[in-house]
């Protein structure tokens, strides 16, 4: 299927990746503005103000008409929008700034911002399955055990980047205490069960 004519939303997230690579809000949109005007499409750019906005912006913006719903950001901005646009008549496209970008990574879309909108307003859409774990929606990947506790302590320091993940793994690694997880599936509710 390819685009429609309705108006695409890049979503911002203004603070995804390492510092040093981050483009200004004014560059951000100057170049959102110049790539959909070069694609004769309608565009706004939003930017999020944190935790959570990526996901509450791409649902107004999905009920509002617009598509596709562009998220600017790294995995965690994908996970919101994809989450926000599960389960109804939604597309997504991913221009990738953060310091992972593991989903963009696999589905092979360029990490020059440029070439990854040029992709996002005239690429063709394609369908991804989604994942559950503990009634939260996930693409590409979930941890639990102690990857999970990584990422939540790397979640809560200030920054982002390779220097604060090692610090985040060495200051909980020596403090982690393992629970049991059962792992399962609709039809097979026995998968896995085992410390993590």
């Amino acid at each position: 299927m390819s685009r429609s004519p309705a108006p695409a939303v890049a979503i911002i997230n203004p603070v995804a990746g390492p510092a040093a690579r981050r483009a200004g809000r004014a560059e951000s949109a100057t170049l959102v503005q110049r790539v959909c005007t070069s694609a004769a499409v309608s565009c706004e750019v939003a930017f999020t103000k944190g935790p959570g906005h990526a996901g509450e912006l791409a649902a107004d913006f999905h009920g509002r008409g617009f598509s596709p719903i562009i998220a600017w950001g790294g995995d965690g901005t994908v996970n919101e929008v994809a989450s926000a646009l599960a389960f109804r008549d939604g597309v997504m496209a991913i221009v990738p700034t953060g310091s992972g970008n593991g989903l963009s990574r696999e589905l092979g879309i360029s990490l020059d911002p440029r070439r990854a909108l040029e992709t996002a307003v005239r690429g063709l859409d394609r369908t991804i399955d989604l994942g559950e774990l503990g009634g939260r929606l996930f693409v590409n990947l979930a941890g639990i055990g102690l990857d999970a506790a990584v990422a939540s302590a790397f979640g809560q320091l200030p920054g982002r980047g390779l220097r604060r993940y090692v610090h985040a793994t060495l200051s909980t690694v020596f403090r982690y205490t393992s629970d049991i997880y059962r792992i399962g599936t609709e039809a097979q509710t026995d998968l896995f069960e085992g410390r993590a």
